[in-house]
């Protein structure tokens, strides 16, 4: 599984994959919200966030539509490109290689439907050709980052703190059992 990292060192998880707080997503074709957003002040620093060397291709310098850089990395048979949108300036050009923790842009508040500044960091599963696959997949394509190799410390541990309550729970559940047929006897 290709290991990703958080791109930007300021800033918290706004919204994550999926979340829809308003039906913005539904008018859109969207079962929720297909990406990850960072909240950063305007001129965050964002980094190339793959443990592995990427390529750049696409990079949108347009404000009224979104500034916005396409990153597509390999791994084995894993092949994917990843989104980093709403940004001031790009630090990179198409076909240049970035390796990780290269600076490839600055974030901002460019293009349509933000609400303010922030880091819209998306994943898409891409062929050869770099296009995307799975486009019916409620998400136009989108996969979600943190289930397809994200790593966030706090939520890794929060998960398997919660895995492992869940076992509790069933073993204790199990234990309950055995005393109350025990007593029936």
């Amino acid at each position: 599984m290709m290991k990703s990292y958080k791109p930007i060192e300021l800033g918290f998880c706004s919204q994550r994959f999926g979340e829809n707080k308003v039906d913005f997503y539904k008018k859109l074709g969207l079962n929720g919200h297909n990406g990850i957003d960072f909240s950063c002040p305007t001129g965050t620093k964002i980094h190339w966030n793959c443990a592995v060397n990427g390529k750049v291709v696409r990079a949108v310098d347009d404000p009224t539509k979104g500034v916005g850089v396409y990153v597509v990395a390999e791994e084995g048979e894993e092949r994917y490109m990843f989104l980093f949108w709403h940004n001031l300036r790009n630090k990179v050009d198409v076909g240049d290689i970035v390796v990780p923790g290269q600076l490839i842009a600055i974030s901002d508040n460019t293009g349509l439907y933000t609400t303010g500044p922030h880091l819209h960091w998306g994943k898409y599963v891409v062929d050869e050709l770099n296009r995307i696959l799975n486009r019916d997949n409620g998400y136009g394509g989108a996969v979600d980052p943190i289930l397809e190799g994200y790593t966030d410390t706090f939520i890794k541990k929060l998960i398997d703190k919660i895995s492992m309550l869940k076992r509790i729970i069933q073993l204790m559940k199990m234990i309950i059992e055995i005393k109350i047929k025990l007593k029936g006897r």
